[in-house]
């Protein structure tokens, strides 16, 4: 949403993006630098929080002061000199991070325009009262579906209406998810049938970590595989999903007593599972 307003403002031309790796100076830490991966136009600069690594103080200070912009002096801000600072996963700032965010924002006389992108407002609350808070509703079936036909339409691809809508129903009015279920069954299996199954993407994804596992087995791994599970948990691909497909894919990797033996500790997490959800009921 904000790369779409930040389109009509600047226009596409502009937003051209690339994904660049960008070196940032730690003064005063233990480390003197770190690189971060950005998406960068000529117009802006997006960072997500989750890849800072605690150094966000840093790192947002660098992209907020404008070394062409006078000190003390009053600037004329226009598209031409504005540059827009978008920070995905805002709500995970510290409260000293925030702290010191509004102090930078109150004395800031720049062009640079900051956007903290988040999905909990409320843990913003120091610096809440500088910004404009603008609520994204999530977009409904009927809005996915005219979304997933009209780049069906551009991309001259033949998709059934019905399959439209089961593919924005099962999105659960996700349309950045619909996206990715369309293209990931367009690419499997094309010509589309009205009752063909509808992929979410993520196969591709569950099936490295299955072989990763298979591959290794230390604490260096666990942690890395703890890692992955936990973005796609993030990106709001469901558990029972992501353990099911999980499953069929070690198999895949094991003779057949692994495989009895795989599909004997699924069954006994499940039970497990149904138990506890009955006791609370």
């Amino acid at each position: 949403m904000v790369l779409a307003f930040l389109r009509d403002v600047f226009g596409p031309e502009k937003l051209k993006t690339n994904n660049e790796l960008k070196k940032i100076e730690l003064k005063g830490e233990f480390i003197s630098s770190i690189d971060i991966n950005v998406s960068i136009s000529s117009q802006h600069v997006e960072v997500n929080l989750s890849d800072l690594h605690g150094y966000e103080k840093h790192v947002l200070e660098s992209f907020i002061n404008d070394p062409h912009t006078p000190s003390g002096k009053a600037v004329h801000c226009d598209r031409t000199n504005c540059r827009a600072i978008v920070i995905h996963a805002a709500d995970k700032l510290s409260t000293d991070a925030q702290h010191y965010l509004l102090w930078l924002m109150e004395k800031y006389q720049g062009c640079n325009k900051i956007f903290f992108f988040c999905s909990d407002a409320s843990k913003l609350q120091i610096i809440r009262h500088l910004c404009k808070i603008v609520k994204l509703l999530p977009a409904s079936d009927s809005e996915i579906v005219e979304v997933l036909e009209f780049i069906a339409k551009q991309e001259c691809i033949d998709l059934p209406h019905d399959l439209a809508k089961r593919i924005a129903e099962n999105s659960k009015h996700n349309l950045r998810q619909a996206i990715r279920s369309f293209e990931a069954s367009w690419k499997s299996n094309y010509s589309f049938k009205e009752n063909q199954d509808i992929l979410t993407g993520w196969e591709e994804d569950i099936a490295k970590i299955a072989k990763n596992i298979v591959e290794e087995q230390s604490p260096k791994q666990l942690y890395i595989i703890r890692g992955k599970l936990k973005n796609l948990i993030e990106h709001d691909v469901s558990p029972d999903f992501i353990f099911s497909t999980l499953k069929e894919e070690l198999k895949k990797h094991l003779d057949a007593q692994c495989q009895a033996k795989l599909d004997a500790l699924y069954q006994d997490f499940n039970n497990r599972d149904s138990g506890l959800i009955l006791k609370a009921a």
